[in-house]
């Protein structure tokens, strides 16, 4: 893709690339239903060509395909008002626990049909917690069309 995109950016044009880093993300108070949301999702991720991590890699994905003056960074997306805690639920419990996503990772064997609900439980009391907090962590790049 990043072949494609320096083909049709101008020389001297800018791109720029903000990608998650699942492993860096975290819900508290957390739980192990919680966690296994990321975990499940990385792993289907992974077994689609994907790359949960990508965000890591950005810089280095950058210089590889040529481009130039390659500036990373890394930022957070926190979740702590209660509309955004309300908003990262349905998030996770009407996307990444989607039957797509769910039927995708049994498939996978990165979950069990049995999971679902319990996982889904786990985010609705987490939701419910007037303590509730969750970050997204990102890997962010700036890069030059030689």
């Amino acid at each position: 893709m990043l072949s494609e995109v320096r083909r049709v950016l101008k020389p001297g044009g800018l791109i720029a690339c903000r990608e998650l880093m699942f492993g860096s993300s975290f819900a508290h108070p957390g739980s192990e239903h919680i966690r296994k949301v990321w975990e499940m999702y990385m792993d289907v991720l992974e077994a689609d060509d994907g790359h949960p991590e990508i965000g890591l890699n950005l810089k280095n994905r950058l210089l590889t395909a040529g481009f130039t003056n390659v500036r990373a960074s890394m930022s957070f997306s926190t979740f702590s008002e209660p509309e955004e805690i309300s908003a990262l639920h349905d998030l996770v419990t009407k996307g990444f626990l989607s039957p797509a996503i769910t039927e995708a990772a049994i498939k996978y064997r990165a979950w069990t049909e049995g999971m679902t609900q319990e996982v889904r439980e786990a985010w609705d009391e987490w939701r419910n917690n007037p303590g509730a907090i969750a970050t997204f962590a990102y890997g962010e790049a700036l890069a030059n069309n030689p």
